[in-house]
């Protein structure tokens, strides 16, 4: 009589698949800017933002009428999406137009998923 024997175990070959990578956080984008004459800047953005790491050193207003140059001095969010930034009397400016300037470095994040806002430069006031 033959026997058969059952053929040697085989491993099977599993395909591995790197780890899903996230997606990179989208950048805030800045839909208006509102200044209220030497008192305070009021910046809206597309979505939910966080002030905790705000840098105020990094957002400068240049108002033309009061020949007024301000650096931004405290954040606080009245909502969700709404940034109102107080203003500090930081020199002199001989200009005709009011105008804010940010740089990337202001700490103004999205709240969800962290993205950064990139800031403006020479941006006319009111805007939109």
């Amino acid at each position: 009589m033959i026997t058969i024997s059952p053929p040697p175990y085989r491993k099977s070959k599993r395909i591995k698949f790197p780890p899903p990578v996230a997606p990179p956080p989208v950048a805030l984008v800045l839909v208006e800017a509102v200044y209220t004459s030497g008192l305070s800047v009021m910046l809206t953005f597309d979505r939910a933002i966080n002030v905790a790491a705000f840098n105020g050193f990094q957002i400068t207003l240049r108002d033309g009428l009061q020949e007024t140059l301000y650096q931004a001095g405290t954040a606080s969010t009245p909502s969700a999406n709404v940034a109102v930034l107080t203003l500090e009397q930081s020199g002199t400016y001989f200009g005709a137009e009011t105008t804010l300037t940010a740089t990337a470095s202001t700490g103004i994040v999205a709240a969800n998923d962290g993205g950064t806002w990139a800031g403006v430069t020479n941006l006319q006031l009111p805007f939109p």
